[in-house]
């Protein structure tokens, strides 16, 4: 014993120096719990009273077991900083750390083993490695028996997922101890259970379920989720509301979802908010497109035609106004929408706007048609038509313009000849068919009497010169 000591209590409160080179080139890519051990250890060799003499006794004092301690200390053996004891199985002392990184070679002669794998490691994360980080490295692979392609599939998996900057020690131990748990030491082993681990884990299993798919992802899928993610912007929430355009479809399935997020990314739409107001306004646009194309007896009902009724309504049209265009479209054997455009641009230029205008300016039309037909004239509508005979309506009922059309049908200018007996009811006092046929009549039997007067001149006893005929044309 010593003439003077330290006493047991002033040592609890004095200092255990641990080397810098520890703290920055072994600790960070240490195991956990192998620091523990070797700061115990180093608290130990440097205040022997306080050591604990015993393997058993100095687990106990870190709360784990004598293998756990054991495997820590020949972790640190094979780092270069311990060594066993001269004599002792369970005994160790602890080197100098700048001997063992400068002095005995041994990492140079691990650089040059490793030299391949050192190259591609740093290619790949763009770093250089401490020499206790490589040590930690080579124990993957003398220790843990990872082939060296295994340990670059681990680096290159963090650094997709993490980063190169962030693809740390620890991030990399925890997925290296995982695959070595799992006994997927090769490189297309590990490769093969890391893309498993992330279609577990992946965030398209909750799309999948959303539009009922109840099967795990492919990676593709996997890594389309990640391209609308993280390339495209879109949030979590963003493309779950987007799942709701795939009601249109008979089978959901990614690839259609993928085509409207890329849509929508077009748009620049990548909120939810944004994306189900759109799916909202797509929705009202088919329903507007459905409603029309109905009425038109349309075969096809895409979205993007209800820009038509749109602009329509825009226009001041009122919905039944516009409908019963297509109605009436329908009713020639005009099914499109380009077709009801042209009609429909005609009642938005008369100011026909609504249902009871649009009912009315029909109703003419076709009075209109029958009186061309009833003349047997086969030729287009024109507004002088319908002008001229809208003035006749307001005189004379339908059937008894009809009637009169009939019988200027034969005329070499049916138009004129109808203003003309019309004008001659007119004179008479006319209003009702019964009435036109018996005025007919009478002028046929006058004119068998008198075959040198016209049948114009006959009709009332009105003479019309031919210029006056003429300008009946002109007008109408």
């Amino acid at each position: 014993m010593a003439f003077v000591e330290t006493s047991r209590d002033a040592l609890k409160f004095g200092v255990t120096t641990v080397d810098n080179l520890f703290v920055t080139e072994y600790l960070p890519a240490a195991p956990d719990g192998y620091v523990r051990v070797y700061l115990y250890a180093l608290f130990s060799a440097q205040h022997p009273a306080l050591a604990e003499p015993t393997l058993e006794r100095f687990a106990a004092a870190l709360g784990m077991t004598a293998q756990q301690v054991l495997d820590a200390m020949h972790y640190w053996q094979r780092m270069g900083i311990a060594a066993p004891r001269d004599g002792e199985e369970e005994g160790f002392e602890l080197l100098n750390i700048r001997t063992a990184m400068y002095a005995d070679g041994s990492s140079e002669r691990a650089l040059s083993r490793y030299a391949s794998l050192n190259a591609r490691l740093a290619e790949l994360t763009q770093k250089s490695f401490t020499p206790g980080e490589r040590s930690r490295i080579y124990d993957w692979i003398e220790c843990d028996h990872m082939t060296e392609d295994g340990v670059v599939a681990v680096f290159a998996y963090c650094v997709s997922k993490y980063g190169a900057s962030r693809a740390t020690m620890p991030r990399v131990a925890a997925v290296v101890r995982d695959c070595v748990q799992n006994r997927k030491l090769t490189g297309d082993e590990v490769r093969a259970h890391l893309e498993q681990f992330e279609l577990v884990r992946s965030p398209c299993r909750a799309v999948l379920r959303h539009i009922g798919i109840t099967r795990m992802p492919t990676l593709d899928e996997h890594r389309m989720y990640l391209k609308w993610r993280d390339s495209w912007g879109f949030s979590p929430q963003a493309i779950l509301a987007a799942c709701a355009e795939l009601t249109k479809i008979r089978e959901p399935n990614m690839a259609y979802l993928d085509r409207v997020l890329q849509s929508r990314r077009e748009e620049g739409l990548t909120t939810a908010q944004a994306v189900e107001r759109a799916a909202e306004l797509e929705k009202a646009d088919s329903a507007l497109a459905r409603r029309f194309g109905r009425a038109l007896g349309a075969q096809v009902f895409k979205r993007e035609l209800a820009a038509f009724p749109r602009r329509w309504l825009q226009s001041g049209m009122e919905e039944e106004a516009a409908l019963l265009v297509c109605e009436d479209c329908a009713a020639r054997g005009k099914h499109t929408f380009q077709e009801a455009d042209e009609a429909m641009g005609r009642h938005i230029a008369k100011g026909q706007f609504t249902l009871q205008a649009v009912t009315q300016a029909l109703l003419l039309q076709q009075t209109c048609e029958k009186v061309l037909a009833a003349l047997g004239l086969d030729r287009a509508l024109t507004d002088a038509d319908e002008r001229a005979v809208a003035r006749y309506l307001s005189v004379f009922p339908q059937e008894v313009v009809l009637y009169g059309a009939s019988l200027a049908r034969e005329g070499k200018k049916p138009l004129a000849m109808l203003n003309a007996i019309l004008m001659g009811w007119e004179s008479e006092g006319v209003r009702t068919l019964e009435q036109a046929q018996k005025s007919s009549e009478k002028n046929r039997a006058r004119f068998a009497g008198k075959q040198k007067k016209s049948p114009v001149q006959v009709q009332g006893e009105r003479t019309f010169d031919p210029a006056e005929l003429d300008n009946f044309t002109e007008e109408l």
